[in-house]
């Protein structure tokens, strides 16, 4: 993909020195430049952004030529990462010839490979093999498409548009990578040519470029030149966020229904010096299956990773997404320690970021229950932890079916937001329509008198989701259920006067 290009005007001048020839190239390698890269790390198939920076500090001689020393920082340590070190390192050497071209010594390697060659013309063709780290022994072919200038960080530069690929028999040109006089290639220092065999990810993107610490370059899909999505700690429900929740309600006398819990933070409040957030809990239906509104509201702060519910005045921790997969924490108003059994990372693409997911269970009580825990978010089952409830139980809570931060919707349902079905006994008499469910998974309807005529049938399942579809006439309906799970359903019986609900327990 091409790399728009934001232009930051800065005056500066450049000393070209041994470097200025009759083509008036100009450097990329000078003391004090510095370059930003976002990486993009994988964890579980999603992604998480940490920021790399390549510094060039001082010269040193190696086989009587003269190279820049090349120092790299990340901004996290992870397991997963390759080379992870959190201060300045010396990673390597680079130097530059006259003629454009630029060559790079990793630190831990005797091979010295090109970089860039600013003196090819569109049409030309090179030989590199030094692509996307870590894996250098790979040869990948350069082509220039084309070259044209523009005005970046106070003066014209050529920019080159490069496409790659393998040396393997029939490999296609791609990978389209745009390399810009005196700064670089728009993935990075470093990431000049790619590997055609990745798959179609480009894993790093560079975010800034400063000279002597000035800004002359920054990345426009970007506003930052520092992102760190693993350790840098997301704001736990910001005002204005709204969740609602799946809550299955049924009586002893077997009616059942779908409705929501639905939480609002509302504003901020000081409690005891803490900056805490109201957050509003609403209940329409109650668990007996009556329409019941109730409001109460709850506490929450937050310090760094950690966030802690306050209640008569006292905190106690509630998340803390600083863990990682072997840590745990304590939970004391619910007596339990939460164990975190892995990381992953989830991608609003929403707002072009992603969320650290612990994967927890509590290691005390069984009857609470623990899954996914959203960093920012909270549990997909809850904001706060319950005790799970078993089915015959007034209430069983169900997955997180909306979010919205900031007015932007982050999770989304194939059901609406506050979507409730309520449902009348289909153990009574008075019933509208029987279920039988046969041994090989089909599903009789049988329709009382009251619902003569066209029928439209729905069949939906606990969360909301419509599993099945039929239209019919006639007085009984044949659905074929086996390829779905077992549990409970409800129908959706709409007739020309009327729209009834009945549940039904697929076994």
């Amino acid at each position: 993909m091409r790399h728009s290009i934001t232009i930051v005007l800065c005056v500066f001048l450049l000393a070209f020195g041994s470097v200025a020839n009759a083509q008036d190239f100009m450097p990329l390698i000078k003391e004090n430049a510095e370059w930003n890269i976002v990486w993009k790390a994988t964890s579980q198939w999603t992604w998480l952004r940490i920021t790399e920076n390549f510094q060039l500090e001082g010269d040193t001689m190696v086989d009587d030529m003269l190279y820049k020393k090349v120092m790299r920082k990340i901004s996290s340590e992870a397991p997963y990462w390759h080379g992870s070190t959190e201060v300045y390192s010396l990673y390597g050497l680079i130097r530059e010839e006259p003629e454009g071209k630029v060559f790079y010594h990793p630190i831990d390697q005797d091979t010295v490979y090109l970089l860039y060659d600013f003196g090819l013309n569109v049409g030309d063709t090179a030989s590199m093999h030094w692509c996307q780290l870590p894996n250098p022994s790979n040869e990948v072919i350069i082509r220039i498409d084309s070259i044209n200038t523009q005005y970046i960080a106070g003066t014209e530069r050529r920019v080159y548009y490069v496409s790659s690929k393998s040396v393997i028999p029939n490999a296609e040109w791609r990978w389209l990578n745009t390399w810009i006089e005196g700064i670089g290639a728009t993935e990075g220092l470093l990431y000049s040519c790619h590997i055609t065999e990745a798959g179609g990810i480009t894993l790093h993107e560079l975010l800034c470029y400063h000279e002597n610490g000035d800004l002359m370059y920054i990345n426009p899909d970007y506003n930052t030149c520092f992102l760190d999505t693993n350790n840098t700690p997301v704001e736990f429900a910001p005002v204005g966020s709204e969740w609602f929740f799946e809550r299955l309600y049924h009586e002893g006398g077997g009616s059942t229904g779908v409705t929501y819990d639905r939480f609002r933070s509302l504003g901020i409040v000081d409690i005891n010096g803490w900056e805490c957030k109201e957050i509003e809990f609403f209940q329409n239906i109650d668990c007996n299956g009556e329409v019941n509104p109730h409001t109460e509201y709850r506490y929450i702060t937050q310090d760094g990773n950690q966030v802690f519910e306050v209640e008569n005045g006292e905190r106690y921790l509630l998340y803390d997404f600083g863990k990682i997969a072997g840590e745990y924490w304590y939970v004391p108003k619910y007596e339990d320690t939460i164990y975190v059994q892995a990381v992953s990372y989830m991608n609003f693409d929403a707002i072009d970021g992603f969320r650290k997911v612990l994967m927890t269970a509590p290691t005390v009580h069984e009857d609470l229950y623990f899954t996914n825990i959203i960093e920012g978010i909270g549990m997909d089952y809850s904001v706060f932890p319950f005790e799970m409830l078993d089915i015959q139980a007034p209430c069983v809570n169900g997955p997180i079916r909306c979010y919205t931060e900031n007015g932007i919707p982050l999770i989304v349902s194939n059901v609406d937001c506050d979507y409730e079905v309520m449902v009348v006994d289909d153990n009574n008499e008075s019933a509208l329509a029987t279920f039988k469910i046969m041994d090989d998974g089909l599903l009789h309807i049988k329709f009382s008198e009251a619902l003569i005529g066209s029928k439209q049938i729905h069949i939906i399942d606990i969360s909301g989701k419509t599993v099945h579809e039929s239209n019919t006439h006639d007085d009984y309906c044949d659905i074929w259920l086996a390829d779905n799970p077992q549990g409970i359903y409800i129908a959706q019986i709409i007739t020309d006067f009327r729209i009834v609900h009945e549940k039904f327990v697929l076994k």
